[in-house]
């Protein structure tokens, strides 16, 4: 039986310890999952997260040591463009507008998802000029 969790759950504390806990009480009672039957857990790239040594995903293996670490490659992409764009010590007007562009379009999809309604405006929109909307 093969079975995909997704959960939300507001954090106080963003330290690898805290954020673990609050994974391990989502994992074992929301879910009931026994950690053995966890195949993997995706993280952005923080220390805090994808650290092997004392991070989330350190103490994710600690619980199951064949559990998968998979980054978050729309995270990774983001960070790769925004360093290629900023590593320059010259910052040329090229590289300026490169970076104002891709963060412009990081705030417009930051407006749009951070709201279910605007969401679902969004989509509506979409679906109106016939284009596919894909999350």
């Amino acid at each position: 039986l093969f079975r995909s969790c997704v959960g939300c759950v507001w954090l106080l504390c963003v330290d690898a310890e805290s954020i673990f806990n609050v994974l391990d009480d989502v994992i074992t009672c929301q879910f009931v999952l026994d950690w053995k039957n966890v195949i993997a857990v995706c993280f952005d790239g923080a220390a805090t997260v994808a650290c092997n040594i004392n991070g989330v995903q350190a103490k994710c293996k600690n619980k199951n040591k064949n559990i998968l670490h998979v980054p978050c490659y729309a995270h990774c992409l983001n960070l790769t463009l925004m360093n290629a764009v900023c590593a320059n010590a010259k910052y040329s007007e090229v590289n300026k507008c490169v970076f104002d562009f891709l963060g412009t379009v990081q705030f417009i999809y930051s407006f749009i998802e951070e709201s279910l309604i605007r969401h679902a405006v969004f989509e509506k929109f979409a679906k109106l000029e016939g284009a596919k909307v894909q999350t």
